[in-house]
């Protein structure tokens, strides 16, 4: 993560985190997430036939 600072006459008027790389980890997780909780739904619906 980065942070960009903005000065003005020496001081700091904002801070501005770079947080592209903690979203992209997040929505990978929850993707995966959702998938899988798809996939369990799935599996819980359909109906086993033995043999």
């Amino acid at each position: 993560m980065t942070v960009r600072y903005d000065l003005e006459n020496g001081r700091v008027v904002a801070a501005l985190a770079d947080n592209d790389q903690a979203h992209s980890v997040a929505g990978g997780v929850l993707g995966f997430l959702v998938l899988g909780g798809i996939f369990v739904n799935l599996l819980a619906w359909v109906p086993w036939r033995p043999g």
